[in-house]
C-alpha cells in the first residue's frame, strides 16, 4: 500500500513510501531537489546543427542512420547541383531547426524525457553524432554514479572512472594528491582537490544539459546573439519549469570544433556575459582552418585524410567537387561577398594556379 506524506506547506516535498512487514527493514530513498541550477550549454560543430529554411524546408539535416546516409549520399551526388546547393544554403533564407531526431531507448536511461529533451533544444543538432554526448552528460552530472566493470560508456547506466576521475573524486582528507592530474591536463594553475564538505556542496546543484544549435551559414557574431537571446528567455524559463523551487546559478558553455567561435563570441554579449561561469572547448580551430582553403580548390574529401570509407562516400553529401562545394562555403564567407560577385582566387603549393572562380549572386 502506497503511503503518501502531506507536505507542510504549498512548497514542501512531497514522498511516496511503501507500508511493508517491521521484519522488513527496506529503507525508502527519498531526493529533495536541488536548491540551484547550472545549465549546461552545448554548442555543436561546423554543419552539425539542423537548418531548414525560412519556411520550414529542410535544406541540412545530417543523417541518423545507415539508410538515410545513403539517401542522403544518393540525393548530394545526383540530385543536388550546384546551383540548388547555393540556393538552399543561404545564411539569408534559412535558420536553425528544432525539431530533428531524438531517438532515447530504454537501455539508455537518461533521466528526462523526450518531451523535456526536445524543450532543451536536443533536436537542434545531428543526433547521431551528438546525442551520445548530451545522454552521456545528463545521466552523469544529475544522477547517481553506479560502479560496474567495463570502461565508460552510453548504452548503460554503469559506469567505472578512469584514473583522472578517480583522482578528481578523491577527497584531501584522504591523502589524495593532485599532481598526477597536472601531469595530464598541463593546467595554467594548480588543481585544488575538494574537501568532503566541498563534495556535498555539489548535492545542491543540478546540471540539466541544453543544446543550442546554430546556422552555421551565417557569421559566428549573429550566432552568438541567438544563442546569448535563447539562453536569457528559453533556457532560462525552462529551467525554472523543471526546477520551480531551485534558484539558477550561471551557464557553463561546451563546445565543439566551429561551436568554439561561436562561443567565443558569446562570452562578449553583454546580456550573458556576467551569466557565464565557465567555458569548456573541443578541438575548436582557434589557429585558422587551413583545410578550408584547400576544399575551395579540391572540394570535401575526408577520406585522403582520414583513410575512413565512411568519408569516401560523406563526401556527396558536403560537395564532392570544388564546383559542388564553393556555393556553399561562398554564402557563408559573407566577407568576401561584393555587391553582384564572388571572386575566388587561389593557389596550389605544388600545382599551377588555379583560374578564379565566379559565382553569380
Amino acid at each position: 500500500m502506497a503511503i503518501e506524506k502531506t507536505p507542510i506547506d504549498s512548497t514542501g516535498d512531497c514522498f511516496k513510501s511503501v507500508s511493508t512487514p517491521s521484519a522488513n527493514e527496506t529503507i525508502c530513498n527519498a531526493v529533495i531537489g536541488p536548491k540551484f541550477v547550472i545549465p549546461i550549454i552545448f554548442i555543436p560543430g561546423i554543419m552539425g546543427s539542423n537548418v531548414e529554411s525560412l519556411g520550414g524546408k529542410k535544406v541540412w539535416f545530417p543523417a541518423n542512420g545507415a539508410l538515410s546516409g545513403l539517401g542522403s549520399v544518393a540525393y548530394g551526388a545526383l540530385f543536388r547541383s550546384a546551383r540548388d546547393r547555393q540556393t538552399e544554403l543561404n545564411p539569408e533564407t534559412t535558420q536553425v531547426s528544432y525539431n530533428g531526431d531524438i531517438k532515447f531507448t530504454k537501455k539508455d536511461k537518461v533521466g528526462i524525457s523526450e518531451e523535456v529533451a526536445r524543450a532543451r533544444g536536443w533536436g537542434s543538432v545531428w543526433w547521431k553524432g551528438y546525442g551520445p554526448g548530451l545522454m552521456f552528460l545528463e545521466r552523469y552530472l544529475n544522477h547517481e554514479l553506479i560502479e560496474a566493470s567495463g570502461l565508460p560508456d552510453f548504452s548503460n547506466n554503469s559506469f567505472k572512472g578512469s584514473e583522472p576521475w578517480k583522482a578528481f573524486t578523491a577527497t584531501n582528507e584522504n591523502g589524495a594528491d593532485a599532481s598526477s592530474l597536472s601531469e595530464i591536463w598541463n593546467p595554467a594553475k594548480a588543481f585544488e582537490l575538494l574537501d568532503l564538505e566541498g563534495f556535498e556542496n555539489l548535492a545542491d546543484y543540478a546540471f540539466p544539459v541544453f543544446a543550442e544549435g546554430y546556422n552555421w551559414l551565417q557569421n559566428n557574431k549573429e550566432s552568438a546573439e541567438k544563442i546569448a537571446t535563447r539562453m536569457s528567455t528559453v533556457v532560462k524559463a525552462q529551467v525554472a519549469k523543471e526546477f520551480p523551487k531551485a534558484s539558477f546559478h550561471k551557464f557553463i558553455i561546451v563546445t565543439h570544433s566551429m561551436g568554439g567561435l561561436v562561443g567565443r563570441s558569446l562570452i562578449n554579449e553583454q546580456s550573458v556575459s556576467s551569466d557565464i561561469l565557465g567555458v569548456v572547448h573541443g578541438v575548436m580551430p582557434a589557429s585558422g582552418a587551413p583545410t578550408v582553403y584547400k576544399r575551395l580548390a579540391t572540394g570535401w574529401d575526408g577520406y585522403k585524410t582520414t583513410g575512413a570509407v565512411l568519408d569516401a562516400v560523406a563526401k556527396y553529401v558536403f560537395g564532392a567537387s570544388a564546383e559542388k562545394l564553393i556555393p556553399v562555403l561562398a554564402r557563408a564567407f559573407k566577407i568576401l561577398c561584393q555587391p553582384n560577385w564572388l571572386e575566388f582566387n587561389y593557389m596550389r603549393s605544388t600545382a599551377p594556379q588555379v583560374p578564379a572562380f565566379k559565382v553569380n549572386r
